[in-house]
């Protein structure tokens, strides 16, 4: 009877694995997770309805204004893709000496910077194009030279 409650007081006090594992709250940050990243890959519809000729009038752009836009769009990409092949130069290097946490850390600086060169391609596809509201499909289909 005297080893009855030292029994159980020794079995909740260091065989509780869900307060050992702080159960609770990885399955709160689980859930958080889970809810973030559904609000990330739903495709929200377009607010706006504006076509190209009208955001020209209200931002008072002219011509020279928009050559130079995509002059710049330009040279952006160009310098991200240089830094881009630096990057990547980087992760060969890292490859090389065995060092796979920096290489990971690398591809996914790597990704962000492609993400940024999809950013003002597009931006200047949709510049060339004339139009607002371009879709990646019809992006995607001109990058592979079978769009306009």
């Amino acid at each position: 009877m005297f080893f009855k409650p030292i029994i159980n007081w020794m079995g909740r006090t260091f065989l509780n694995i869900f307060q050992w594992s702080n159960y609770t709250n990885i399955a709160h940050m689980t859930s958080q997770l889970v809810r973030f990243s559904n609000t990330i890959f739903i495709i929200h519809p377009s607010r706006s309805t504006a076509n190209f000729s009208e955001v020209v009038t209200q931002f008072h752009l002219t011509e020279n204004d928009l050559i130079r836009r995509a002059q710049y769009f330009g040279k952006l990409i160009s310098f991200w893709l240089f830094v881009f092949g630096v990057v990547c130069l980087y992760a060969l290097y890292l490859i090389i000496k065995g060092v796979w946490l920096g290489v990971l850390s690398t591809v996914i600086l790597a990704i962000m910077i492609l993400c940024q060169v999809f950013r003002y391609h597009f931006w200047l596809f949709q510049l060339k194009q004339r139009r607002l509201g371009c879709s990646f499909d019809e992006w995607f289909q001109a990058f592979l030279g079978k769009g306009k």
